[in-house]
């Protein structure tokens, strides 16, 4: 399955996250939880399943249709065409739910759910809590009703991770939500690789 996040390295912050016992909360009687919201072709899916396997569970959120434009209402083309670029080099076939399933089942990663739909903000409502969220879905609306639909799911000590916020050039309208509504309003900030366009946020107590 392709990662496309191997591009930016951002695929090696959020690994090590999904794998270290240190960084993540560990809490002995619950599951470990993983949520993805903007897979793309499911490669993140399949590591992160991988790491987790007799640990956890890895939820998938995608369209598995194609990045939805519809939804974007900045003015910033960049946004809702930041993924046609991917399109053209590898194709719409491998987005699909069907074979992003049989690639996961060929491996045995049962514990990799995969999510079909527009993200709303009960998308988690079934989850008990979410130890690990990763965000990666380039328009700034999107990003809003993911966010919504992860933070009181979130326990003290999870992790969120948001891609294409930073830096402050590549998307402005996200980078100007992450500084202005996510940062410091109960997370503290672990990292910021601006190379990969990901930042790092813990919760507080």
């Amino acid at each position: 399955m392709i990662t496309l996040n191997k591009t930016n390295e951002a695929n090696i912050h959020v690994l090590k996250v999904i794998g270290d016992e240190s960084v993540r909360p560990v809490v002995n009687f619950m599951p470990i939880n993983a949520v993805f919201m903007g897979i793309a072709y499911g490669g993140e899916v399949e590591e992160a399943a991988k790491i987790l396997k007799g640990k956890g569970t890895v939820y998938g959120y995608d369209t598995f249709e194609g990045h939805p434009k519809e939804l974007c209402k900045g003015d910033n083309p960049f946004e809702k065409e930041c993924m046609d670029y991917w399109y053209k080099m590898y194709g719409m076939e491998d987005l699909k739910y069907e074979n992003q399933r049989a690639a996961l089942d060929k491996q045995g990663l049962t514990n990799a759910v995969l999510v079909k739909g527009l993200i709303n903000k009960d998308s988690c409502k079934d989850l008990d809590h979410i130890d690990v969220a990763f965000l990666d879905l380039d328009i700034l609306e999107s990003m809003q009703i993911g966010y919504e639909a992860i933070k009181e799911k979130m326990i003290p000590g999870s992790i969120l991770m948001l891609h294409d916020v930073v830096p402050e050039h590549h998307i402005p309208r996200l980078n100007k939500w992450y500084k202005e509504e996510i940062l410091e309003k109960g997370w503290n900030l672990v990292e910021e690789v601006s190379k990969s366009f990901l930042v790092i946020l813990k919760k507080g107590d």
